[in-house]
C-alpha cells in the first residue's frame, strides 16, 4: 500500500526487484496520454535501462488507450509516444507501443517474461502534481514527490 501524500516512493523502490533479470516487459495502462503520463513512462524506461546489465537488453512494450478528447490531442499522443520509441532505440531498453481502443480496457499492470505481474491501481501515474523547475528536487528525484495513495500487488505467474 502506497500511502496518500507520502514522500520517499519511487519506481525503483516499487519495481526494481521484480524487473531484475527479465528480458521483456509489457505495460498495460490505458492512460498514457498527457505530457506528465508520458514523462512517467520515460522515467520507468530509464529505471529499466539503469538496472539492465551492460550487454543485455530488455524490451518494453506499452499497450495504452487512445486520447479521446480531440483529434489534435490524439495526434500529440501518437507523436510523443513515437518520440519515446525513437529516443530509446539503440539503448538496452528498446521500446514499442500500441493502442487498444476497446471500451473495457481499464486494468493497469506490468508483466515480465520471467514470471511477475504487478497490478497498479493508478498505473504509472502515482505522483501528485508538482511545480516543474530545474531547481526543484521533485523534478529529478521521484522520492521528493508526494504520491497519490494506491495499492500495488505483486503476483507470481508461471513466467
Amino acid at each position: 500500500m502506497v500511502p496518500e501524500n507520502a514522500k520517499g516512493w519511487s519506481y525503483r523502490r516499487l519495481f526494481a526487484d521484480y524487473l531484475q533479470d527479465c528480458s521483456g516487459i509489457i505495460i498495460r495502462d490505458p492512460y498514457i496520454r498527457a505530457f506528465h503520463q508520458i514523462r512517467n513512462l520515460v522515467e520507468f524506461l530509464r529505471l529499466v535501462n539503469e538496472i539492465t546489465p551492460i550487454g543485455d537488453e530488455v524490451t518494453v512494450h506499452l499497450i495504452t488507450g487512445p486520447e479521446t478528447e480531440s483529434k489534435e490531442k490524439l495526434e500529440k499522443q501518437v507523436e510523443n509516444l513515437g518520440q519515446v520509441q525513437d529516443s530509446f532505440a539503440g539503448t538496452s531498453t528498446p521500446f514499442t507501443w500500441g493502442i487498444d481502443a476497446s471500451l473495457n480496457f481499464h486494468a493497469r499492470s506490468i508483466t515480465t517474461d520471467h514470471g511477475w505481474k504487478i497490478t497498479l491501481y493508478r498505473g504509472l501515474d502515482l505522483f501528485q502534481w508538482f511545480e516543474f523547475s530545474p531547481f526543484n528536487a521533485a523534478a529529478v528525484m521521484q522520492e521528493a514527490r508526494m504520491v497519490k495513495g494506491c495499492e500495488v500487488s505483486y503476483i507470481r505467474t508461471d513466467g
